[in-house]
This record gives C-alpha cells, sequence and structure tokens, in this order.
C-alpha cells in the first residue's frame, strides 16, 4: 500500500474486494492449506476481469513477489502446503502480507535533480553541479580519527587513513570539473559561528586563476531573485454552519466560548494537531496516568490492607497496562512518590467529614431543551456521596493550583467544571445538593481541593448563553474568529484564521455571536 497513489490503491482495494467475492464459495468449507488458497485466488484473478495485479499496472511486481503467487521455490512449496487457513485467516494473512511489503516506483530515466555525495558521482555526467555547505568544515582535511590501530598497521591491514580519503575528496572534485558547469555554495556562519571557507575550494580556485587569470575564479555574495509584492490584508473569517455537530464534548463547548471561529475549525472541519511519534512522555501523558491510577486504587480499595500499599499497586498496574517503561516515568515519579502521603491524609479527613468515593471515569450524557436537537457528553473524574445525600463532582488537575484559583474566580468563564456539573444537574435528588471542585495534584501543597463558590447557578447561566449561541449558529449566524483574549497565544487554528494578517481596523472590532453573550 505505501507508495501506491489514491487511484492505484482504490483500483487494488476495488479488485482485491471483487476476489474476495469469488473465493466465498469456499468460505463454509474446510480448511484449505496457503498453497490451495494462493491456487484459488490465481484462479479469482483470471474470473474478475483484468488480474490484479496486472503486468501492465504500476506495482505489479512487486505485489506478485510480496503473495509468492508464482514461486515454486521448494522450500517455500513445503512451507505452504503445511500451513491452513479458513478464508478469514487467509485474507488477515494476505492483508498483513501486503502491509508488510514496500513499493518503491522506478527511478525516472532522466530526473531533473539528482541528490547524491561527490563520491558516487565520479563516472556520471550531469548538465550542471551544484555543491552546497562547502566550508571548511564539511568540505575540508579530514583529521585522523582516534584509533586503537597504529598508523603503520592501519596501513599494513589496508585501512582507508585520513590522508587516503583526502585524496579521494581532491579526485572527486576535480572529476566535477569536467561538467559543463559548476556552483559552489558556502554559508559564512552557522547558529553564530564562523566558517572558514575550503581549503579544497581555495586550491581549486587558485589553480583556476593561474590558468586563466586572476578574478576567473572568485567567492560572490548570493543573491535571491526576489519580487515586489503588494500587501494585501486579509478580512477577519466569518464562516457558517447551519448543522452544528448533535454531540458536545466540554472542549467543544469551551472552544465556542472562547471563540466561534476555534470550535468551527475543530467541530465542523474536525481539524487537529497530528501527533508526534516516539516522543518522551509529557506532563499531560502522566495526568492522564494519574488519572488512571487514582481510579484503579479506588475502584479496588481493601478497607482491611494499606492504602499505601494499594496506590502503589494501583500504579504498577496502569503502568503495566499502558505499556509504559518505568524508566519513561522517571520525570514525574518523584511528584507522584511526593503526592501519595499527604493524599491520603487528605482523602482520611475528608472520609471523616461524611464523603466516600461513589464513583469515576463515567459517561454522561444531558439533553439540555435550550439546546436541542444538540445535547451535551463527557467523562466524570470522581463523584463523591456526602451527607445528607449531597454529591461533590471532583475533575483532577495537574495545572498549577494559581491558574485554577483564578478559573474559580470568575465563575461564569469556567467552562469545563460547569459543563461536567450540568450533567449531573438531572441525578441530584429533590432538595438535594450539588457542589464542584477541581483537585490539584501537581503542586507544592498538592492535593489541594479548588471549590466552586455555587456550580448549579453557573450551570444555568451557561446552559442558557450555549443554547442562545447553538441557536444563533442554527440560524446560520457567523462564527467569526476573535483575535482576542489570552486563548490567542496557544490557539492551534492561529496559522487557519490568519489573525497576524488582518486588516489593522480588524483587530480590536470583535462581537459574540449573540447580543450580551458569553
Amino acid at each position: 500500500r505505501r507508495g501506491l497513489n489514491p487511484e492505484q490503491l482504490h483500483l487494488a482495494t476495488q479488485r482485491w474486494q471483487t476476489m474476495t467475492m469469488h473465493l466465498l464459495p469456499l468460505a463454509d468449507g474446510p480448511n484449505a492449506t496457503l498453497a490451495q488458497w494462493l491456487t484459488h485466488l490465481g484462479t479469482a484473478m483470471n474470473l474478475s476481469g483484468p488480474p490484479l495485479p496486472n503486468a501492465s499496472e504500476p506495482g505489479a511486481l512487486p505485489v506478485l513477489r510480496a503473495l509468492r503467487l508464482f514461486d515454486l521455490e521448494p522450500q517455500w512449496l513445503r512451507i505452504s502446503q503445511d500451513i491452513s487457513f479458513d478464508l478469514s485467516g487467509f485474507t488477515d494473512w494476505v492483508s498483513a502480507t501486503l502491509e508488510l511489503s514496500n513499493f518503491e516506483p522506478a527511478s525516472p530515466t532522466d530526473p531533473d535533480v539528482v541528490l547524491t555525495p561527490m563520491s558516487r558521482a565520479i563516472g556520471r555526467r550531469f548538465a550542471h553541479v551544484v555543491i552546497s555547505g562547502a566550508d571548511a568544515r564539511s568540505l575540508g582535511p579530514v583529521p585522523p580519527a582516534p584509533s586503537i590501530i597504529p598508523l603503520a598497521m592501519a596501513e599494513r591491514l589496508g585501512v582507508e587513513t585520513a590522508a587516503e580519503t583526502n585524496h579521494r575528496r581532491i579526485l572527486a572534485l576535480a572529476h566535477l570539473l569536467c561538467g559543463p558547469a559548476l556552483t559552489i555554495t558556502r554559508r559564512r556562519t552557522d547558529a553564530g559561528e564562523p566558517l572558514a571557507p575550503s581549503p579544497l575550494v581555495q586550491w581549486l580556485c587558485a589553480a583556476v586563476n593561474a590558468v586563466h587569470g586572476p578574478g576567473t575564479c572568485e567567492e560572490k555574495p548570493w543573491q535571491a531573485n526576489t519580487i515586489k509584492v503588494t500587501h494585501q490584508p486579509m478580512s477577519r473569517p466569518m464562516p457558517r454552519c447551519a448543522s452544528p455537530p448533535t454531540k458536545l464534548s466540554a472542549t467543544q463547548a469551551e472552544a465556542l466560548r472562547a471563540c466561534p471561529y476555534r470550535f468551527f475549525a475543530r467541530t465542523v472541519l474536525r481539524l487537529d494537531m497530528d501527533e508526534e511519534l516516539d516522543v518522551p512522555v509529557s506532563k499531560r501523558d502522566y495526568g492522564t496516568w494519574l488519572h488512571a491510577v487514582l481510579h484503579r486504587f479506588h475502584r479496588q480499595r481493601d478497607p482491611l490492607g494499606s492504602d499505601l500499599q494499594g496506590l502503589d499497586s494501583a500504579a504498577q498496574s496502569v503502568t503495566a497496562e499502558a505499556a509504559l517503561h518505568a524508566a519513561s516515568l522517571l520525570p514525574f515519579q518523584a511528584s507522584f512518590d511526593a503526592l501519595k502521603r499527604p493524599y491520603l491524609a487528605w482523602l482520611a479527613d475528608r472520609e471523616s467529614n461524611g464523603w466516600r468515593w461513589l464513583d469515576g471515569e463515567t459517561k454522561r450524557e444531558s439533553h439540555p431543551p435550550a439546546w436541542a436537537p444538540q445535547f451535551m457528553h463527557g467523562r466524570l473524574d470522581r463523584l463523591d456521596a456526602g451527607p445528607g445525600g449531597a454529591l461533590e463532582l471532583i475533575d483532577y488537575k495537574t495545572t498549577a493550583t494559581q491558574d485554577l484559583s483564578k478559573r474559580v474566580k470568575t465563575p461564569l468563564e469556567d467552562t469545563q467544571l460547569i459543563f461536567y456539573a450540568a450533567l449531573l444537574r438531572d441525578e441530584v435528588p429533590a432538595g438535594g445538593k450539588l457542589s464542584a471542585m477541581y483537585l490539584s495534584l501537581d503542586d507544592k501543597d498538592a492535593p489541594k481541593a479548588i471549590g466552586h463558590s455555587d456550580a448549579m447557578a453557573s450551570v444555568d447561566a451557561m446552559l442558557e448563553g450555549l443554547g442562545q449561541d447553538l441557536q444563533a449558529i442554527r440560524d446560520s449566524a457567523a462564527m467569526p474568529a476573535l483575535g482576542e483574549g489570552n486563548v490567542c497565544n496557544t490557539c492551534e487554528m492561529r496559522g487557519l484564521c490568519r489573525k497576524d494578517h488582518w486588516q489593522p481596523q480588524a483587530l480590536g472590532n470583535s462581537a459574540n455571536m449573540t447580543e450580551g453573550g458569553l
């Protein structure tokens, strides 16, 4: 599959589905050997029109070789007759075999550009050769490398010495002089460090000047070909979407309140940043791991056992299930070790006041009438039950305590905690009380509870305000990029809304979607 363009991949998938239909009559039969399945596959290929892969189609031979469809090697024939599959197993084998195979398109016979080291340019002709980075560091004398073998012994053993390496470089450079044109470029500095010119290039220029006269070969500053472009500032984007997604999460609701355009890009266009591969464990990963550890601890907590051992056991189990190497968590292990005893002390004090862990990591949905047909969904970190049937929502955070305190100082602006509280409003019994708080787990004074002053009052205001915004979206109201507030400093959609290229009058002239909005 790798290396095929979308059209070729679609054709291959279509043909394979057709051939699979020819194999369906064999699905209910006994298992067949791999050799028999390959024979059936060859027959199916002939029954399904032009065979796949056809010798005239790109990638035909690599596919044939990968499936070993016509391989008559005795060892392969013996192996293929000893392995048996049903239809599902054979299909999986074909998929896995093709997935592990690489398709390398044939190189053009006359490429426009060839990238090659100097040593591989010998014996080949090029219309124009460009040597880049020709400075003393990259194209200078190779210093003798430290070796456990003395120089005299290396010469007797035929090991290439630094002098021989330098000689090969000179020969390769001299060969390039045989071409029609040669351009050599270099930088004067690298990250602020001066770079000297290459001695080989200086030798070359001296030789050329000696034959053709002074000034024939000299270094000239490079000048880019530039064109003058008229400044064309952009207008603020104003997309519309009369059919917003039906399900909204806390993150999506927060994006809508912070900037309608961010909501449009994230939720309607479904844009997101690609995750990096093979990156070390980040603080966000640590937060996810810590959430899972605390949930495992409370769910499997033994009233008669040691809570400290229970926390350690939960941490080990979650680490093993997530396939995390213990070394990858070392940067955060000290934080967890420092948290364990204070957390258990906080838990004991909380339980002495009549609170107990009720549930955690549970999914909830709520259908506010003002939102219809949209509804809200999310996953709650923790729910505790207290005296008199009271409920308290707890949201674990590895954010700094100071930042969390700023959030709750303006309750109506704190979307996330109130969103989760709104998911529980229908579960609160008559006369009951629902409170909500953040629990900071990664600070010098952790764990620290940061409560919300009046969760239910904030829930009503948030539901009403978001209901108005959703209605405006359904009525085809514009979703402008606001370009205001701290959210712009970290917004991953800033390059899409092009805030830095707006017309001057567009800045500072934003308004919410609805009058008196959020």
